[in-house]
């Protein structure tokens, strides 16, 4: 292969950049306004109902400043502020400061913010390396991850939180444990509280870096230096989650306790004891689940295979002292995160987006250290097309999925369907939990129907099924505009037995209610659709879900539907 001059570097790199854009760019507006996805829903709310302090004293004022959103009537309020402070900042720049634009200002940022993180990929495998090839594979291999391009069309805080991790990372891996390490982590951790994780490869790289040998006056020079250092970081980490997440404290130092009873109701939410209807996927679910779900759908199955191929010769260049003693931080934060968030009750596939950077570093590491070997061989005529092959592997999975957002979203092709095939007059049943449909689209006001909502979430007792036979005998069309509520239940059937038992009576169009239309929206390529319904919740309800009306075709009376749903 021939030598990669600066000039080629630039130039694949600028390529990279702009393949990175387009992934995380295009279709940005996913829900042609409905603001589909709750979480950003919420986001979108409290970040338009900010208002900016008269001086910097209110700014720190947690009681009365009007960009805390517990101030704002938020009482439930778990996120990091900077994110939404920095996103009323730029949507008010562009006069987008409205609960109809502030999401695509965010989604935008989530984007930009991402292509940081990409850059820093680069950077990274670059530093510990120092060939430029490493750092194409890196970032040719990061702008072609779906996860971080799916969480780039969001407006949530984990893209903020994760370029301020892989940052403070990258910082680490160089050795460069100054103001800038301490600056991004506390800004990590003021995005997203998880983040605190960093502290323990904080932690490590000091004591990887400290000389545990020898009493000379040099050496305790060397120690004292490190102490001094390890104490001046953590300082300023303080210093920066104080001046940029101001309201998780109550007065100077002491915690606001406001925050701390929000954290204790999240935490709250986890076991296999919850009765918080989007945490019943996770009961019985194995370890193996987030792991499992990350190779097929957040990675993608190409992508996995070269990151295990990649490991091997990562792990042996850091066996060999071939590569910085500080890299294999990169590898024991991928651990880490691994074996902490997959032992955990919630295992949303975004819990692992801040471990995506690293594993595009060793995969872009391990793969050049691979070709380097194969050019020494034989067989080497054959790499420029192997490189070829590798490259069209890792795009089958991110082109594929980018084929979502090139229609519009389910729920508004359903909402469309529904005006025009439904009559005035119908009544319409949806899930209590759920979005309901139809949208309010097309000057539609949405009080055109008379609607049910069905409480499927209420514990399993004849007095739930005696009101839910009686709401479905009125109902004339029943629609699930997403797997999110029989796929929970689905994870608790001994909790929920009837409800399991009205869904499989209802699948199989046994309780007079026929399936008379499904809009989905799977990933495709050349036609061929990947079939992504039984993935983590998260990944498909929100940009893709699957959305299925039914008819009432037998009108079965309240009386029939509680005999087939109750008695076996």
């Amino acid at each position: 292969m021939p030598k990669l001059t600066t000039k080629t570097f630039t130039i694949l790199s600028g390529f990279i950049i702009i393949l990175a854009a387009l992934f995380r760019l295009y279709g940005i507006n996913w829900d042609q306004g409905n603001h589909l996805h709750p979480d950003e829903r919420f986001l979108t709310m409290v970040t338009n109902d900010l208002t900016w302090p008269r001086s910097i004293l209110e700014y720190f004022e947690t009681n009365t400043s009007g960009l805390n959103p517990h101030n704002k009537n938020y009482s439930f309020y778990v996120y990091g502020t900077w994110p939404i402070i920095l996103t009323k900042a730029i949507a008010q720049l562009f006069s987008m400061d409205s609960y109809d634009k502030l999401n695509i200002v965010g989604r935008v940022l989530s984007a930009l913010f991402d292509m940081v993180t990409l850059l820093v990929v680069m950077a990274t495998s670059l530093a510990i390396t120092k060939q430029k090839r490493a750092a194409l594979f890196a970032g040719l291999f990061y702008a072609m991850l779906v996860l971080p391009i799916q969480l780039s069309h969001f407006y949530t805080v984990d893209s903020f939180a994760t370029t301020c991790v892989v940052l403070a990372l990258y910082f680490l891996v160089t050795k460069q444990f100054g103001a800038r390490l301490a600056i991004f982590t506390g800004l990590a951790i003021s995005a997203k509280i998880s983040s605190v994780l960093l502290l323990i490869p904080i932690a490590l790289a000091y004591l990887l870096v400290f000389e545990w040998k020898g009493r000379t006056t040099t050496v305790w020079k060397h120690r004292l230096h490190i102490v001094f250092e390890a104490s001046a970081v953590l300082l300023l980490i303080a210093i920066t989650i104080r001046i940029s997440y101001p309201y998780l404290f109550d007065g100077m130092l002491m915690l606001n306790p406001k925050v701390l009873a929000n954290w204790r109701e999240l935490t709250s939410f986890d076991g296999p004891l919850t009765h918080f209807p989007p945490a019943l996927q996770w009961i019985k679910t194995s370890p193996f689940f987030l792991l499992i779900n990350t190779a097929l759908f957040g990675l993608g199955l190409f992508q996995t295979l070269f990151f295990i191929i990649a490991l091997f010769p990562f792990i042996s260049a850091l066996f060999h002292k071939k590569l910085p003693k500080l890299a294999q931080l990169i590898l024991s934060w991928i651990l880490l995160i691994c074996f902490y968030q997959s032992t955990r009750f919630a295992k949303p596939l975004r819990y692992l987006f801040v471990i995506y950077p690293s594993i595009a570093v060793i995969t872009g590491v391990g793969m050049h250290m691979l070709f380097e070997k194969w050019k020494r061989t034989r067989l080497s005529r054959f790499l420029p097309h192997s490189i070829v092959l590798l490259i069209v592997l890792l795009s089958i999975w991110p082109i594929s999925f980018m084929s979502i957002y090139t229609y519009p979203h389910t729920r508004v092709l359903a909402s469309k369907w529904i005006y025009k095939e439904i009559p005035k007059t119908a009544t319409i049943a949806w899930e209590h939990w759920d979005d309901p449909l139809p949208l309010l689209i097309d000057n539609h006001q949405g009080n055109e129907y008379k609607t049910i909502q069905l409480g499927m979430y209420n514990p399993d007792t004849k007095e739930k099924w005696r009101m839910l036979s009686d709401q479905l005998s009125q109902t004339d069309y029943l629609i699930l505009s997403s797997n999110r509520v029989y796929g929970g239940i689905g994870h608790a059937k001994e909790r929920y037995p009837q409800t399991n038992r009205y869904y499989q009576l209802l699948f199989s169009e046994k309780l007079g209610f026929e399936k008379i239309v499904e809009f989905t929206s799977r990933p495709t390529l050349f036609g061929f659709q990947i079939i992504d319904d039984n993935a983590e919740e998260s990944f498909t309800v929100y940009d893709h879900p699957k959305v299925t009306i039914y008819i009432n075709k037998a009108r079965l009376s309240a009386d029939q539907l509680y005999t087939l749903i109750i008695l076996k």
